[in-house]
């Protein structure tokens, strides 16, 4: 799998999710979604998990990211929050990714 076709893969699957929501309302919901979602992406391929998280980042950064948390200050706060929350995908993500033998 490529870095492309994960992108790819990940729009996809996200077309009609409500990620917005999930962040602002249910951050729970979106990072088991992230980990469900990669973790069937790279079942059947030998990919490195550091690179599945390292794609999975970006893919992070340019999609969820930019969402605006309703009541969360923009400039100091929301920022936070979006690193907390990425962080926790991060760990879910590690921590189900099959490891390469």
């Amino acid at each position: 799998m490529t870095q492309d076709e994960f992108m790819a893969a990940m729009d996809l699957a996200a077309a009609n999710q409500p990620l917005q929501r999930w962040k602002s309302r249910e951050p729970g919901k979106l990072i088991e979604w992230f980990k469900d979602t990669v973790s069937y992406l790279v079942e059947d391929f030998d990919q490195e998990p550091d690179d599945v998280v390292v794609w999975a980042k970006q893919w992070y950064d340019s999609i969820i990211r930019p969402f605006d948390l309703p009541y969360i200050p923009n400039l100091v706060v929301e920022p936070i929050v979006d690193d907390f929350i990425w962080k926790l995908i991060e760990i879910a993500l590690r921590h189900f990714l099959p490891a390469k033998s």
